[in-house]
């Protein structure tokens, strides 16, 4: 029994370091930062950014004279060291180290290149299918609108 017990002691000791080694924090972190880097987020993030005043100006037309001034904010705040260690902690939090190095394998590869420089058209594109399908059914949903006004009792106004 006791060398039962020393054995089993030994395989414990013996396996545990390599255990923690696998599932170490830093390389953890490293490979999130690394997949981040190959997906080229940064530059991603910046043309995001223009993106998001040009969809702001489009939702409000009296912000266009105001465009350098509010992508002039957008660049000085939404920078990579803002953002960097909070999407890296994201990516930790959602994926596993050994999921991170899979995917980042993936995205090295030629399809996967090629995935990473469509996805913001394919992104673009299907925004505007939602859109089309969402305005093809708006006469639905003002029915239902004004079905639920009816319900409340108060006048119905148009989405």
């Amino acid at each position: 029994m006791r060398r039962i017990a020393l054995a089993l002691f030994a395989v414990l000791t013996v396996s545990t370091p390599i255990a923690a080694a696998e599932i170490s924090p830093a390389t953890h972190r490293q490979a999130a930062e690394e997949f981040l880097e190959v997906m080229d987020l940064e530059k991603a993030m910046m043309g995001g950014a223009s993106a998001m005043v040009e969809a702001m100006i489009h939702q409000n037309a009296t912000l266009a004279p105001y465009r350098d001034v509010i992508l002039k904010w957008a660049q000085s705040i939404l920078t990579w060291d803002n953002f960097g260690p909070r999407v890296t902690t994201m990516y930790v939090e959602s994926f596993t180290e050994s999921e991170l190095r899979e995917m980042t394998a993936f995205y090295r590869t030629p399809t996967g290149r090629k995935a990473l420089a469509l996805m913001p058209e394919m992104m673009q594109r299907g925004a505007l299918i939602g859109a089309e399908i969402a305005k093809e059914h708006t006469p639905e949903l003002e029915q239902m609108v004004k079905a639920r006004a009816t319900e409340l009792e108060i006048p119905a106004t148009k989405p």
